[in-house]
């Protein structure tokens, strides 16, 4: 896939995809807060090949997050 844009999965899970001078792909998660109902992104990083199978429940940044909550 190398189309620019967003591509997703279906479950808020993106591949953004930039060209150009800075072309770059990486995984982005679209969330809408609570309450507000805003929308916001959340980057995992830059995407290599077979990265999206363990990138959205095993990312270090979520699984960190997951354990100061459940510690609180």
């Amino acid at each position: 896939m190398v189309e620019p844009g967003r591509h997703s999965d279906g479950g808020g899970l993106y591949l953004a995809i930039e060209t150009g001078t800075h072309a770059r792909r990486q995984w982005v998660f679209l969330y809408r807060v609570r309450g507000t109902g805003k929308r916001r992104e959340f980057g995992l990083g830059w995407a290599r090949p077979k990265a999206k199978a363990g990138m959205a429940s095993h990312s270090p940044t979520l699984v960190s997050r997951r354990q100061r909550r459940a510690s609180n």
